[in-house]
């Protein structure tokens, strides 16, 4: 008999030994995400792992204040990918040294009873887009997930963590031959800013840009489940509480159908015909002799937690120039996008106005001159990219105390756009932008 505990987010546990992603009790992405329930998970028990399993590089996935209740002796296993480095280099610095890094489509054997294959990020360009190019360099994407074999009866199960299958045939390609008994799934896309945080809309236009995209996402999963024909349904991989100023308006805008994950369970169940479980830390979903079945503590409950934390914030000396500042990280920033070898004709489209809302500051970032401007007169001929946040938070990106893309996920930055088109080439190198 093989027992999975779903104890938060995508952090699912296997047998007491095997975990995956996990993040029970820290705060992260500077304090802006909270475990969804209070955890009442018991710290102890994590001495009993042996295996962890990381599928990619963001924060809620491996989260330190989780991690160092396990023992030093843990082995990690993480897909072969450049981004994961930054996992090693976290992991390392707090004692973990036994890390193994496994190609993607292939099983690896982790002992007698396990063996798991890391999955591509099927992915590539997540809701914003209308197509998927294999050929296009300028994809950036992280999000892998893994399969689980249990060799004991030979059972495979599909843990996708934040993977949303969009491209179906990447999977199809290396796995045509797995029969997939389980699917643990992401059950909504809302780790992400886009609406919430785009201040050109209103409160109905985000609530109808929300419920599109859920709705498209939704669409791309039951062509993947039609396809994989699992025996159970697992929605996990969505579970936090929003910290700071969005935190109720993020719970406005967003449907709760997607947002409720035993109502999203009730969905999926409905619109598959498939038996879906929506598991919390008090239950335990057992697959035995080809069945499924669950059980549930009832001295635990579900409820989400109402607290709040302080948003973590970085000591930056103000009196640098900005601009100086700004124009060191824009020569940076190319340089980096001609080493990852991005091209720049799309992004070079685009103007990045920064409006510092605190402190009344504004530059503009001119891609395609390679320059910053202090003064600046608006140019017709650009799109145009507008950032409104406080100095403290732009300084720590540009000084690298903050990461854009954490900032991002954690909703601590607004935004307008002009035209609203959303450009994945400009996007995605926010990331090398900074010192």
């Amino acid at each position: 008999m093989t027992d999975f505990k779903v104890i938060n987010n995508a952090t699912t546990l296997v047998n007491d030994d095997l975990i995956f992603d996990p993040w029970i009790y820290g705060c992260v992405y500077y304090g802006t995400w909270r475990p969804y329930n209070d955890i009442t998970f018991d710290k102890n028990k994590l001495k009993n792992v042996k295996y962890c399993c990381i599928s990619h590089v963001h924060s809620d996935h491996w989260d330190l204040e989780t991690i160092k209740y396990f023992n030093k002796d843990v082995i990690f296993y993480l897909p072969k990918i450049s981004f994961n480095k930054v996992i090693e280099l976290g992991l390392n610095k707090i004692g973990f040294h036994k890390i193994k890094y496994i190609e993607f489509n292939k099983f690896f054997e982790i002992n007698d009873n396990y063996s798991i294959a890391a999955i591509p990020p099927l992915n590539r360009y997540a809701q914003e887009t209308e197509f998927i190019d294999e050929k296009d360099d300028n994809a950036i994407a992280v999000d892998s997930g893994f399969i689980l074999n249990i060799k004991s009866d030979d059972s495979n199960h599909l843990l996708l963590c934040d993977n949303t299958p969009y491209d179906n045939e990447i999977f199809k390609k290396n796995f045509k031959d797995i029969k997939i008994d389980s699917i643990f799934f992401p059950y909504n896309g809302f780790a992400d800013d886009y609406p919430l945080c785009y201040d050109n809309f209103d409160h109905e236009t985000k609530s109808k840009i929300s419920y599109e995209r859920s709705i498209k996402r939704e669409e791309a999963l039951l062509d993947f489940i039609k396809y994989i024909k699992p025996k159970h349904l697992i929605p996990y991989s969505s579970d936090f509480m929003l910290n700071g100023k969005r935190r109720n308006e993020f719970f406005k805008i967003h449907s709760i159908d997607f947002l409720d994950k035993e109502k999203y369970s009730n969905r999926i169940e409905r619109l598959t015909n498939i038996k879906s479980s929506a598991l919390f830390d008090n239950n335990v979903l057992s697959f035995n002799n080809n069945q499924f079945s669950v059980s549930t503590n009832k001295n635990l409950n579900n409820k989400p937690t109402t607290s709040d934390g302080p948003i973590k914030s970085f000591d930056v000396d103000l009196h640098k120039n900005i601009t100086l500042l700004s124009q060191e990280s824009l020569i940076n920033y190319i340089e980096r996008i001609k080493k990852y070898n991005f091209n720049m004709n799309k992004i070079n489209e685009w103007l990045l106005n920064i409006e510092l809302t605190d402190t009344n500051e504004e530059v503009q970032f001119n891609f395609e001159e390679m320059k910053v401007y202090e003064n600046f007169k608006k140019n017709k001929d650009k799109k145009v990219l507008i950032l409104k946040t406080h100095r403290n938070t732009f300084q720590s990106i540009l000084e690298r105390k903050m990461h854009i893309n954490n900032c991002i996920i954690g909703c601590l930055l607004s935004w307008e756009r002009t035209p609203n088109i959303y450009s994945k080439d400009l996007h995605g190198s926010l990331s090398f932008l900074h010192l």
